[in-house]
């Protein structure tokens, strides 16, 4: 009677105590999915985060390149009027379209002909853009412009906040009202990304997700030259 007794306090004891049960198993490996679920949205969304980012700051700097070279022309309106042939210092076109990379219709920044590197090399004899021996201030604002692209693209993919292939165009689409266009284009990340209509600087080089900016100038002919 007594080891009965044992028995019974001793089964009494190991069951639930106050009515409460444990977690099962199944409970926590569905717990589990739902953290794992909720876990991998979270990085989903952190990466769209990023590139919104990234676009966004290299949006900004296509734009600072882009009125740079729209600043410069505005403050040498001589060599503007002077230099509306096609391929002669600001315009490298062809007034119908821009050639990404040929020896006469250039891009600049990557995949270009020009070779200047350096600031400094732009106020050398390299800078003669056109080849006629002569080095004017428009082509070494164009130099300097190629320089500045050049800085901001990566190297090998690598360059924190670098923008992959970016490419600069200028040429003159109308010598008739003097309007100028100026075009940045760059690799983006999203999928979606699209340049503007009707640039087709970099069409060529930039098979996916090319990026860009563009501004159109007018210069008024006041003096009837």
């Amino acid at each position: 009677m007594k080891t009965r007794g044992i028995l019974r306090a001793a089964t009494h004891l190991s069951g639930p105590v106050g009515g409460v049960n444990g977690f099962s198993l199944i409970e926590v490996m569905i717990a589990m999915f739902v953290l794992a679920v909720g876990l991998l949205g979270l990085a989903g969304l952190q990466a769209r985060a990023m590139n919104a980012e990234y676009e966004s700051y290299a949006r900004g700097k296509a734009l600072f390149l882009l009125e740079d070279l729209a600043d410069r022309m505005v403050s040498n309106t001589v060599e503007v009027k002077a230099t509306a042939a096609a391929n002669t210092a600001y315009n490298q076109g062809n007034g119908t379209g821009v050639v990404t990379v040929t020896p006469t219709l250039r891009t600049f920044g990557t995949g270009t002909t020009v070779t200047c590197t350096s600031a400094a090399c732009c106020n050398t004899a390299t800078a003669d853009i056109d080849g006629n021996g002569t080095v004017i201030r428009s082509e070494r604002d164009l130099c300097e412009w190629h320089v500045a692209l050049r800085d901001s693209a990566s190297s090998g993919g690598s360059a924190v906040g670098a923008m992959p292939g970016i490419r600069g165009c200028v040429f003159l689409r109308d010598a008739t009202t003097r309007e100028y266009q100026i075009d940045v284009v760059w690799q983006g990340r999203e999928t979606g990304a699209t340049a503007p209509a009707g640039v087709t600087c970099g069409a060529a080089a930039i098979s996916v997700r090319r990026n860009g900016v563009s501004r159109r100038i007018r210069f008024a002919d006041l003096d009837g030259a």
